[in-house]
């Protein structure tokens, strides 16, 4: 069979994707009523105080055509309130005025104008009435209150900047501060909207990600990466947003300037106020720039949820395509694309699954609080069978669970003098999920947790779980999990004989015992010691999986010990460092962790 075109499907609708995106984002782009254009010969934005000041030939239009020139801009971002002082110029469609100080609370619809005449006043403009200003009345006493001179170090610098109250501020050019030194970029997108789907991400994670939003408006946001992790080390990536206030979409490649590229779409949409649906699709495809793939997969995820009086529906189905390329040809009994380690895998399973979710009631006047879910679906692969059992091989599998969650919330067990808590928090959760083969599946977990605040910058807790996992087979239990051959740690060459004891049924304890404190307003972090017994025992080996002689093998389980501390600290308003460190006690070989976990964001 010949190979499909140069890129697959999935990538060729994402680029059109980005393609119609880059033309609504041009449509979008143009300003709209609410707009205001800022120019000066120095224009100054204090992100700790969420400030713009200008100065040196300040002027601004307004969305009427309007303009007031001065000396000095200030504008508060969050209050949506700016001022205009020294010299200061207004011309309006109703005549020119010149004036000491302008100022407008823009959520307010009023203007406030200190003009130049021949005796003292004060004017007050409703509503963009020039024509007819409200003489000599009364203002309120911050009108033209000034911020004070030190305001500590600035963000961006710019000389012009175009400004949607509520929404963003686009500055043209930009400079942008990085430890003191002003990066010249050609521009910068702050958004402050109040819209949560702007945070919506659609990158995998990465220990260091600057950002640089070079493009946006109300309703899209384009964002180019600089991006690290012990993966792929240092790369590019790019983001793009498009999103109203009740849907969005968001597309990504990552990484973009490496050959094992990810391709991610994230949508969203409330079709009504009981009904919303959420789609995720990934394709993976290793390829040099966009030129022919030497292998592509897409995973699909769709997501329907609809509310009830006391409960909600959710249908979940998924879509995998092992290789999306054509078939190649038989290659020393492989069938790969270019070399052997792409290779080709028809496989096309998909699954989906019907669940229903109650609200939580309380057991009568009780503590103790319980909710219900049960649910419905199947799993189907036409090419790999999905199971089989006494010599039957079957290519999909129906099955059915109900499940059950009681809990106690912050029941109070002691109390100080200071009116400080001592919480307790217990949780139980049952399953059972039924299988067309002849099987079911019992969990079940009980977790109780212990947490003491003493003080607003110090904290702890206890959380002791156990988790049980029970594969029933019946009288054929033996048959579906006959004694295993006894398994040797790759790494250190220990067995581990109770594993012959293995019949499908698994138990996890795990104590749990943390901290958390906050040094001072830029300084905060966790502690955590976890203790866990696990049946089976875990077995050292790779954290991922390797070929060892010959067969591939991954670590089973978690270490038994391990204690991890998280420390977060801000260097300034617009730079975090998280940094990340686990010890191992020993397990496999394993004492600290190989490599801190570094996070820098902005």
């Amino acid at each position: 069979m010949k190979r499909r075109s140069q890129l697959t499907g999935l990538t060729v609708t994402i680029l059109l994707l980005a393609l119609a995106m880059t033309a609504v984002v041009e449509a979008l782009g143009t300003p709209l009523a609410s707009d205001l254009a800022v120019k000066a010969h120095h224009l100054t934005f204090f992100s700790d105080r969420y400030l713009l000041v200008g100065e040196g030939t300040v002027r601004l239009r307004r969305p009427d055509g309007t303009t007031i020139e001065g000396d000095y801009l200030a504008m508060n971002i969050r209050l949506n309130r700016y001022i205009i002082a020294g010299h200061v110029h207004l011309t309006t469609k109703a005549g020119t005025f010149d004036g000491a100080g302008f100022s407008e609370f823009i959520d307010q619809h009023r203007i406030y104008f200190l003009p130049v005449t021949d005796k003292p006043d004060r004017w007050t403009f409703l509503d963009n009435d020039f024509a007819h200003p409200l003489l000599g009345r009364e203002m309120p006493g911050d009108a033209f209150e000034l911020p004070p001179n030190d305001l500590g170090a600035a963000y961006i610098q710019s000389r012009e900047a175009d400004i949607r109250p509520h929404q963003f501020i686009r500055f043209t050019p930009a400079g942008l501060n990085v430890e003191g030194v002003f990066i010249p970029l050609p521009d910068y997108v702050l958004i402050f909207s109040a819209n949560p789907n702007y945070a919506q991400n659609s990158l995998n994670g990465a220990e260091l990600d600057a950002p640089y939003p070079f493009a946006g408006n109300s309703n899209s946001l384009s964002t180019f990466h600089l991006r690290y992790d012990q993966t792929n080390h240092a790369y590019a990536a790019i983001e793009e947003h498009l999103l109203t206030d009740r849907s969005y979409l968001v597309a990504s490649i990552n990484p973009l300037t490496q050959p094992q590229k990810q391709y991610n779409l994230l949508g969203f949409d409330k079709l009504s106020p009981t009904m919303q649906f959420r789609n995720f699709a990934q394709e993976n495809t290793f390829q040099s720039g966009f030129s022919q793939p030497l292998n592509a997969s897409v995973f699909d995820n769709g997501q329907l949820t609809m509310a009830l009086r006391h409960s909600y529906l959710q249908l979940t189905a998924d879509q995998f395509y092992q290789s999306l390329l054509g078939e190649p040809p038989l290659v020393n009994g492989l069938r790969y694309y270019g070399d052997p380690s792409h290779v080709w895998i028809p496989d096309h399973p998909s699954d989906a699954f019907l669940t229903w979710t109650g609200v939580d009631h309380r057991v009568n006047k009780t503590p103790i609080f319980f909710r219900l879910r049960s649910g419905y679906g199947f799993a189907h692969n036409a090419i790999t069978p999905e199971g089989s059992f006494d010599g039957t091989t079957v290519s999909t599998i129906w099955d059915h669970f109900g499940g059950l969650t009681l809990y106690a919330p912050a029941l109070r067990l002691a109390r100080d003098k200071e009116h400080r808590d001592t919480s307790l928090n217990v949780v139980f959760d049952k399953q059972r999920s039924w299988f067309s083969l002849p099987h079911f599946v019992d969990s079940q977990t009980e977790t109780a947790s212990i947490s003491k605040t003493y003080s607003p910058r110090f904290s702890t807790f206890v959380n002791y779980s156990i988790t049980q996992t029970e594969d029933n087979w019946g009288a054929a239990q033996s048959t579906v999990y006959p004694p295993p051959a006894v398994p040797v740690s790759p790494i250190t060459g220990q067995s581990y004989p109770g594993y012959t004891a293995f019949r499908g049924f698994a138990t996890t304890r795990s104590l749990v015992e943390g901290l958390t404190f906050t040094t001072s307003p830029n300084v905060s972090g966790s502690m955590q010691m976890r203790e866990n017994h696990d049946f089976p025992e875990p077995i050292p080996g790779p954290t991922s999986p390797a070929q060892i002689g010959g067969a591939s093998f991954q670590q089973l389980g978690v270490a038994p010990y391990q204690a991890t501390l998280d420390l977060r600290v801000r260097l300034n308003p617009n730079l975090l460092v998280d940094l990340t460190r686990s010890y191992f006690f020993g397990f496999g070989n394993q004492s600290f962790s190989p490599q801190f976990q570094f996070l820098l964001s902005q």
